[in-house]
Protein backbone atom coordinates (compact mmCIF):
# COMPACT_ATOMS: atom_id res chain seq x y z
CA UNK A 1 0.00 0.00 0.00
CA UNK A 2 1.36 4.02 0.42
CA UNK A 3 3.08 3.42 3.60
CA UNK A 4 5.21 1.21 5.87
CA UNK A 5 2.46 1.90 8.53
CA UNK A 6 -0.17 -0.48 6.59
CA UNK A 7 0.61 -3.17 8.34
CA UNK A 8 -1.46 -6.40 9.14
CA UNK A 9 -2.05 -7.73 12.39
CA UNK A 10 -2.13 -11.39 11.90
CA UNK A 11 -4.37 -11.99 15.01
CA UNK A 12 -7.46 -10.63 13.52
CA UNK A 13 -6.96 -12.91 10.17
CA UNK A 14 -5.85 -15.99 12.43
CA UNK A 15 -10.07 -15.22 13.67
CA UNK A 16 -12.77 -17.45 12.86
CA UNK A 17 -15.04 -14.22 11.26
CA UNK A 18 -13.73 -10.31 10.72
CA UNK A 19 -16.35 -7.74 12.74
CA UNK A 20 -16.77 -4.21 11.01
CA UNK A 21 -14.57 -3.42 13.98
CA UNK A 22 -11.75 -5.70 13.02
CA UNK A 23 -11.76 -5.14 9.42
CA UNK A 24 -11.04 -1.05 9.75
CA UNK A 25 -8.28 -2.08 12.03
CA UNK A 26 -7.03 -3.65 9.28
CA UNK A 27 -5.27 -1.21 6.53
CA UNK A 28 -5.36 -3.47 3.53
CA UNK A 29 -8.99 -4.42 3.61
CA UNK A 30 -9.76 -0.92 3.57
CA UNK A 31 -7.28 -0.62 0.60
CA UNK A 32 -8.75 -3.30 -0.93
CA UNK A 33 -12.86 -1.45 -0.90
CA UNK A 34 -11.00 1.70 -2.67
CA UNK A 35 -11.66 1.70 -6.65
CA UNK A 36 -9.06 0.58 -8.48
CA UNK A 37 -8.48 2.87 -11.64
CA UNK A 38 -6.29 3.43 -14.66
CA UNK A 39 -3.77 5.96 -12.37
CA UNK A 40 -3.47 3.64 -9.15
CA UNK A 41 -2.20 0.69 -11.76
CA UNK A 42 -0.15 3.57 -13.75
CA UNK A 43 1.61 4.10 -9.68
CA UNK A 44 1.74 0.24 -9.28
CA UNK A 45 3.81 -0.02 -12.26
CA UNK A 46 5.90 2.18 -12.13
CA UNK A 47 6.81 0.71 -8.73
CA UNK A 48 7.15 -2.05 -9.78
CA UNK A 49 9.53 -1.38 -12.54
CA UNK A 50 11.39 0.64 -9.65
CA UNK A 51 11.00 -1.64 -7.59
CA UNK A 52 12.93 -4.47 -10.23
CA UNK A 53 15.15 -2.16 -11.12
CA UNK A 54 16.69 -1.03 -7.79
CA UNK A 55 17.26 -4.89 -6.89
CA UNK A 56 19.04 -5.50 -10.57
CA UNK A 57 21.49 -2.50 -9.99
CA UNK A 58 22.16 -3.18 -6.67
CA UNK A 59 23.27 -6.67 -7.48
CA UNK A 60 25.35 -4.96 -10.39
CA UNK A 61 27.00 -2.56 -8.82
CA UNK A 62 29.69 -4.89 -6.45
CA UNK A 63 30.02 -6.40 -9.62
CA UNK A 64 30.86 -3.11 -12.53
CA UNK A 65 32.48 -0.18 -12.43
CA UNK A 66 31.05 3.02 -11.60
CA UNK A 67 31.21 4.23 -15.61
CA UNK A 68 30.11 0.71 -16.64
CA UNK A 69 26.37 0.80 -19.06
CA UNK A 70 23.87 -1.45 -17.09
CA UNK A 71 20.83 -2.69 -18.50
CA UNK A 72 18.29 -2.98 -16.37
CA UNK A 73 15.27 -5.40 -16.53
CA UNK A 74 12.13 -5.32 -17.66
CA UNK A 75 8.81 -6.35 -14.83
CA UNK A 76 6.59 -8.50 -16.17
CA UNK A 77 2.47 -8.41 -15.81
CA UNK A 78 -0.10 -10.81 -16.55
CA UNK A 79 -3.41 -10.07 -17.85
CA UNK A 80 -6.60 -12.00 -17.76
CA UNK A 81 -10.48 -12.14 -16.74
CA UNK A 82 -12.14 -14.05 -13.64
CA UNK A 83 -15.87 -14.90 -14.16
CA UNK A 84 -18.28 -15.69 -11.46
CA UNK A 85 -22.17 -16.87 -11.38
CA UNK A 86 -24.74 -13.89 -10.67
CA UNK A 87 -28.17 -14.45 -9.57
CA UNK A 88 -30.81 -13.97 -12.63
CA UNK A 89 -31.93 -10.45 -13.07
CA UNK A 90 -36.18 -9.84 -13.53
CA UNK A 91 -35.64 -7.38 -15.68
CA UNK A 92 -35.08 -8.61 -18.97
CA UNK A 93 -32.76 -6.17 -19.82
CA UNK A 94 -30.40 -6.92 -17.09
CA UNK A 95 -31.09 -10.39 -17.56
CA UNK A 96 -29.53 -10.20 -21.11
CA UNK A 97 -26.87 -8.28 -19.96
CA UNK A 98 -25.43 -10.71 -17.58
CA UNK A 99 -25.72 -14.00 -19.97
CA UNK A 100 -23.22 -15.68 -20.91
CA UNK A 101 -22.80 -17.27 -23.64
CA UNK A 102 -19.70 -19.30 -22.98
CA UNK A 103 -20.52 -20.14 -19.53
CA UNK A 104 -24.25 -20.60 -20.33
CA UNK A 105 -25.58 -19.05 -16.82
CA UNK A 106 -25.82 -15.30 -15.35
CA UNK A 107 -22.16 -13.89 -14.70
CA UNK A 108 -20.02 -10.98 -14.14
CA UNK A 109 -16.25 -10.31 -14.80
CA UNK A 110 -12.83 -8.81 -13.62
CA UNK A 111 -9.87 -7.75 -15.08
CA UNK A 112 -7.03 -9.54 -13.06
CA UNK A 113 -3.66 -8.21 -13.66
CA UNK A 114 -0.71 -9.82 -11.61
CA UNK A 115 3.05 -10.78 -11.69
CA UNK A 116 4.85 -14.18 -11.93
CA UNK A 117 4.72 -14.05 -7.77
CA UNK A 118 0.73 -14.43 -8.39
CA UNK A 119 0.40 -11.28 -6.75
CA UNK A 120 -2.78 -9.13 -7.55
CA UNK A 121 -1.69 -5.97 -8.97
CA UNK A 122 -4.51 -4.78 -10.27
CA UNK A 123 -8.37 -5.98 -10.40
CA UNK A 124 -10.67 -4.04 -12.93
CA UNK A 125 -14.08 -3.05 -11.92
CA UNK A 126 -16.96 -5.81 -12.46
CA UNK A 127 -18.48 -5.97 -16.15
CA UNK A 128 -21.31 -8.15 -17.22
CA UNK A 129 -20.92 -11.64 -18.31
CA UNK A 130 -21.56 -10.35 -21.74
CA UNK A 131 -18.93 -8.28 -21.93
CA UNK A 132 -16.11 -9.07 -23.90
CA UNK A 133 -12.42 -9.20 -22.24
CA UNK A 134 -10.90 -6.90 -24.73
CA UNK A 135 -13.62 -4.56 -24.70
CA UNK A 136 -13.14 -4.28 -20.61
CA UNK A 137 -9.38 -4.07 -20.87
CA UNK A 138 -9.80 -0.82 -23.60
CA UNK A 139 -12.61 0.25 -20.82
CA UNK A 140 -9.94 0.42 -17.66
CA UNK A 141 -6.47 0.95 -19.96
CA UNK A 142 -6.92 3.52 -22.57
CA UNK A 143 -5.06 2.76 -25.62
CA UNK A 144 -3.64 6.32 -25.89
CA UNK A 145 -1.30 5.78 -22.97
CA UNK A 146 1.82 3.90 -23.55
CA UNK A 147 0.83 0.90 -20.78
CA UNK A 148 4.02 -1.07 -22.39
CA UNK A 149 6.60 1.43 -22.66
CA UNK A 150 8.59 0.03 -19.59
CA UNK A 151 6.22 -3.24 -19.05
CA UNK A 152 6.01 -6.47 -20.68
CA UNK A 153 2.68 -8.29 -20.98
CA UNK A 154 1.82 -11.68 -21.52
CA UNK A 155 -2.20 -12.02 -22.52
CA UNK A 156 -4.24 -15.02 -23.80
CA UNK A 157 -5.97 -15.07 -27.56
CA UNK A 158 -8.74 -12.95 -25.93
CA UNK A 159 -7.02 -10.23 -26.29
CA UNK A 160 -7.31 -10.17 -30.12
CA UNK A 161 -6.09 -6.62 -31.72
CA UNK A 162 -3.66 -5.52 -28.51
CA UNK A 163 -0.94 -5.27 -30.73
CA UNK A 164 -2.25 -2.87 -33.28
CA UNK A 165 -4.65 -0.92 -30.76
CA UNK A 166 -1.73 -0.12 -27.86
CA UNK A 167 1.54 1.56 -28.57
CA UNK A 168 4.94 -0.59 -28.16
CA UNK A 169 3.54 -4.19 -29.12
CA UNK A 170 6.79 -5.47 -28.96
CA UNK A 171 6.68 -5.69 -25.16
CA UNK A 172 3.20 -7.68 -25.56
CA UNK A 173 3.29 -11.56 -25.45
CA UNK A 174 -0.11 -13.60 -27.14
CA UNK A 175 -0.60 -16.76 -28.29
CA UNK A 176 -0.20 -17.65 -32.08
CA UNK A 177 -4.24 -18.36 -33.27
CA UNK A 178 -4.79 -21.48 -35.27
CA UNK A 179 -5.87 -20.42 -39.17
CA UNK A 180 -9.39 -20.79 -39.95
CA UNK A 181 -10.30 -23.90 -42.47
CA UNK A 182 -11.09 -23.00 -46.14
CA UNK A 183 -10.58 -24.39 -49.32
CA UNK A 184 -6.83 -23.36 -49.69
CA UNK A 185 -6.42 -24.23 -46.31
CA UNK A 186 -8.55 -27.62 -45.25
CA UNK A 187 -6.44 -28.97 -42.75
CA UNK A 188 -5.45 -25.20 -41.09
CA UNK A 189 -2.65 -25.92 -38.26
CA UNK A 190 0.21 -24.46 -36.44
CA UNK A 191 3.73 -24.47 -36.82
CA UNK A 192 6.28 -26.25 -34.94
CA UNK A 193 7.71 -22.90 -33.74
CA UNK A 194 4.25 -21.66 -33.47
CA UNK A 195 3.28 -24.47 -31.04
CA UNK A 196 6.80 -23.80 -29.31
CA UNK A 197 6.02 -20.53 -28.49
CA UNK A 198 2.28 -21.24 -27.58
CA UNK A 199 3.79 -23.61 -24.34
CA UNK A 200 5.86 -20.80 -23.01
CA UNK A 201 3.13 -18.23 -23.40
CA UNK A 202 0.82 -20.98 -21.66
CA UNK A 203 4.02 -21.57 -19.04
CA UNK A 204 3.97 -17.97 -18.38
CA UNK A 205 0.24 -17.47 -17.71
CA UNK A 206 -0.49 -20.09 -15.35
CA UNK A 207 0.52 -17.92 -12.68
CA UNK A 208 -2.49 -15.59 -13.35
CA UNK A 209 -4.62 -18.81 -13.41
CA UNK A 210 -3.01 -19.64 -9.71
CA UNK A 211 -3.90 -16.76 -8.45
CA UNK A 212 -7.16 -16.51 -9.72
CA UNK A 213 -7.62 -20.04 -8.33
CA UNK A 214 -6.55 -18.51 -4.78
CA UNK A 215 -9.24 -16.12 -4.87
CA UNK A 216 -11.81 -18.25 -5.30
CA UNK A 217 -10.42 -20.37 -2.84
CA UNK A 218 -13.16 -17.94 -1.07
CA UNK A 219 -16.88 -19.04 -1.75
CA UNK A 220 -17.97 -16.30 -1.80
CA UNK A 221 -16.29 -15.70 -5.70
CA UNK A 222 -17.03 -19.62 -6.35
CA UNK A 223 -20.66 -20.12 -5.45
CA UNK A 224 -23.65 -17.69 -6.99
CA UNK A 225 -23.37 -14.63 -5.51
CA UNK A 226 -27.03 -13.52 -4.67
CA UNK A 227 -26.50 -9.75 -3.24
CA UNK A 228 -28.76 -7.26 -4.68
CA UNK A 229 -26.82 -4.33 -2.92
CA UNK A 230 -25.44 -1.29 -5.30
CA UNK A 231 -21.76 -2.33 -5.85
CA UNK A 232 -21.66 -5.13 -3.50
CA UNK A 233 -20.15 -7.52 -6.71
CA UNK A 234 -16.83 -4.91 -6.85
CA UNK A 235 -16.41 -4.80 -3.03
CA UNK A 236 -16.20 -8.33 -2.60
CA UNK A 237 -14.03 -8.92 -5.33
CA UNK A 238 -11.34 -6.49 -4.52
CA UNK A 239 -11.96 -7.48 -0.49
CA UNK A 240 -10.70 -10.78 -1.65
CA UNK A 241 -7.39 -10.29 -3.82
CA UNK A 242 -6.89 -7.93 -0.86
CA UNK A 243 -7.03 -11.18 1.28
CA UNK A 244 -5.13 -13.25 -1.37
CA UNK A 245 -2.37 -10.73 -1.45
CA UNK A 246 -1.94 -11.20 2.59
CA UNK A 247 -2.49 -14.78 2.41
CA UNK A 248 0.90 -14.74 -0.17
CA UNK A 249 2.74 -12.30 1.54
CA UNK A 250 2.72 -9.82 -1.69
CA UNK A 251 5.07 -7.14 -1.66
CA UNK A 252 2.24 -5.43 -3.44
CA UNK A 253 0.69 -4.84 0.32
CA UNK A 254 3.33 -1.75 0.74
CA UNK A 255 2.45 0.16 -2.43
Amino acid sequence: MDSKEDSVDIRVLCQGEISLEDKNSVPALKKAQEPQTSEKLRLKLKALYEQENSSSLSNLEKELPCDAQVLTSTPEILIDVTERTHLRHQKNALQKKHYSGKKGTHTVKNTVISTQDRSVVFLGKTFPGSTHDYKMLKQELSPKKAWWSKIKATVDLGYQGIKTDYENPENVTIPHKKPRKSKSLPKPTLTRAQKRHNKKVGQKRVFVEHAIGGMKAFNILSTRFRNRKDNMADEVSFLVAGLWNLKIGSKFNGL
